[in-house]
């Protein structure tokens, strides 16, 4: 049967497939580019997160170290200065703490919280740069420490002990970075 328009049913049904199809697909289009969007997104999340994860481990490696080294036989003879001073002089010519690896300052005059990641902490003369063993795959990661004596503790009954604060700082190309802190106590 032909209708007025000189169409078949068949032919008329045929159009509107033709276009219910068409816009199935670009639906279909759509999700799929979506899917690809939100894909690469997360993936670029994942690798901040790594990034920060990494930072995050190398700063902490740089305060372990800086622990290490207190405890150390090599710190020994700044230790027995150390206890015998109250005014941080031994830091200074008698106790040549860069034997031991250390560059031991007074402590920062912090007013804020976050004093400790600002540039004026890090541009101070007491930053110690650490050196990653075998470090290929962080090349271009900076690595920064500074140790300060926060003064000695104790009396007669517990002994006395000195106090430092270890904060390490690391940053890669990428806007990644960390900020670790440790208070770390040395019996004198």
């Amino acid at each position: 049967m032909k209708k007025a328009h000189g169409l078949s049913e068949n032919q008329a049904e045929g159009g509107f497939i033709l276009i219910t199809s068409l816009i199935f697909l670009v639906v279909l289009v759509l999700l799929a580019v979506s899917a690809v969007n939100s894909s690469a997104l997360q993936t670029r999340m994942a690798g901040n997160q790594q990034a920060r994860l990494d930072a995050f481990n190398l700063a902490d490696s740089a305060v372990r170290y800086v622990e290490d080294v207190l405890a150390s036989d090599d710190f020994w003879l700044c230790r027995a200065l150390l206890a015998a001073d109250d005014d941080n002089d031994a830091m200074s010519a008698d106790c040549d703490a860069d034997i031991a690896g250390l560059r031991i300052m007074g402590p920062a005059a912090a007013t804020e919280t976050n004093y400790f990641l600002g540039k004026s902490f890090w541009s101070q003369a007491g930053v110690t740069q650490y050196k990653v063993i075998d470090n290929e795959e962080h090349e271009n990661v900076r690595i920064e420490y500074v140790v300060e004596n926060l003064g000695a503790s104790g009396n007669s009954m517990t002994g006395v002990s000195r106090l430092f604060r270890i904060t390490a700082r690391a940053r890669g190309q990428s806007s990644a970075g960390a900020v670790v802190q440790s208070l770390y106590r040395v019996a004198m």
